[in-house]
């Protein structure tokens, strides 16, 4: 049975919802009306996104060059990221290598999260990602949380507008709820507390 199937189950096994990563998802899923159709429907446009998703990501991490908390939250070390790391605050920009690494990171994985099947496994290792990726860093556990909510918001900002701007698109406003709800997916996983 797929993890997306609809359950008669009416019971919420609220520690399940914080330990299972397929549990947690299947109840969210449910809660926001994520399905397969909308999987199917981001799998069949995952080509159409990559250049507004890599545009939008890059414009989110920008954003966040403003503020000096977020930044010294960016100039720590990436997993997967073996080059040089900026020890001056005023000197990361969109051009330093590890802003470059973490656009080209993030969008890529962007995209194969929207090309992805969504099963058991893929459930998992993404709660595992995502958990990992709010926990790294030398700030505070609310400074990331902070950064961490900025971020999706301009990140959903700015995919918001290009995908609407993007007359090339059909049934953009599907596209953009679909999108939406994978973001909500993404930053819900990261709470998983095991």
């Amino acid at each position: 049975m797929s993890i997306l199937e609809a359950s008669t189950r009416v019971f919420v096994d609220e520690d399940k919802l914080d330990t299972d990563a397929a549990y947690r998802f299947k109840y969210f899923a449910k809660c926001t009306d994520f399905s397969t159709y909308e999987i199917q429907f981001l799998q069949q446009h995952a080509s159409d996104l990559f250049p507004l998703i890599e545009s939008s990501v890059a414009t989110a991490f920008d954003r966040a060059l403003n503020d000096d908390s977020a930044k010294r939250f960016l100039m720590s070390r990436i997993p997967g990221y073996e080059g040089p790391i900026v020890s001056d605050i005023d000197e990361l920009s969109m051009h330093s290598p590890i802003m470059i690494a973490r656009v080209k990171m993030f969008s890529g994985g962007l995209y194969r999260i929207f090309c992805s099947s969504w099963d058991d496994d893929f459930i998992r290792t993404l709660a595992e990602r995502q958990k990992r990726g709010q926990n790294w860093g030398n700030e505070s556990t609310d400074t990331h949380l902070i950064y961490n909510e900025c971020f999706q918001c301009n990140l959903r900002t700015e995919l918001t507008k290009c995908v609407l701007e993007c007359s090339s698109l059909n049934d953009r406003i599907r596209l953009v709820l679909a999108i939406n709800k994978v973001l909500s997916i993404l930053y819900d996983m990261g709470h998983i507390s095991k």
